[in-house]
């Protein structure tokens, strides 16, 4: 009938224009997608995919729930125009095909440094609850329950690395070139932008957070510069490469 089933949008960037918060919610993405459906009609439904958002936030971080609708609606109307003019086709076909890859560990994770982390960081924030500095006594908080995550996920770890899964998609057809692929990491943008440009196909889609959780694969310059993702990562400098890599290597596989 030429009516719209689905809408699938991949964007890389993290939902969390409500900041930390112990609500149940869709952020930014729950606007998104509401605004897609009202507007492609009763029974279309948009799916939403992480991309590699592993470092990009939402310009307002935190804010309220009117800047979450204003942030979704936004995008939602971008998504909306593209929609709106993508051509379908009768004759596309469907290839698919999975790629696994096994990541190297973070040495900065080892139990016996994390727990010595961890020390220094309780010790840090003893310190400040002392001075009254409540952001930084936060900021501590933050940054031990990462810790404290890693070393529990590191001690369970039985093997001397982190398995990965890369499924990939390829759709083709008369005047069709798409390719979708999924990871599952909180990947850096670079690699999701790498992954695009080098694939076979006119359109890639990446698809974040799919399949396992293996949180942050940063740059490699990132081990150097320290931050949130660098304490959070349970791999090596060079799994970023490998896991893009085998990204590539999937789409070319069903192209």
């Amino acid at each position: 009938t030429g009516k719209p089933l689905a809408v699938l949008l991949s964007y890389a960037c993290h939902p969390v224009v409500l900041g930390p918060n112990l609500e149940i919610s869709a952020d930014y993405v729950g606007y998104t997608v509401n605004f897609l459906e009202e507007h492609l009609g009763p029974g279309t439904v948009a799916l939403f995919a992480n991309g590699a958002q592993g470092d990009m936030n939402t310009i307002v971080h935190p804010g309220t729930h009117e800047d979450a609708q204003r942030l979704g609606v936004m995008l939602g109307a971008e998504a909306l125009k593209v929609a709106l003019g993508t051509p379908t086709h009768s004759d596309a076909r469907i290839t698919t095909g999975t790629r696994r890859v096994e990541l190297p560990l973070n040495p900065a994770a080892a139990p016996d440094q994390q727990r010595a982390y961890i020390d220094f960081l309780q010790h840090e924030h003893a310190r400040f609850t002392r001075e009254g500095d409540a952001r930084s006594v936060w900021d501590i908080e933050m940054r031990l329950n990462v810790a404290h995550y890693r070393l529990y996920a590191r001690e369970r770890t039985q093997q001397p690395c982190i398995p990965a899964e890369i499924t990939a998609f390829g759709i083709r057809g008369d005047h069709v070139s798409i390719g979708l692929v999924s990871e599952p990491a909180e990947l850096f943008c670079e690699y999701g932008i790498q992954a695009r440009q080098r694939s076979p196909f006119a359109t890639t889609l990446v698809i974040g957070l799919a399949n396992g959780f293996i949180s942050y694969v940063p740059t490699p310059e990132v081990y150097t510069e320290g931050g949130y993702e660098c304490e959070a990562t349970q791999v090596a400098p060079e799994a970023g490469e490998q896991l893009c890599q085998t990204m590539i290597d999937a789409l070319n596989a069903v192209s």
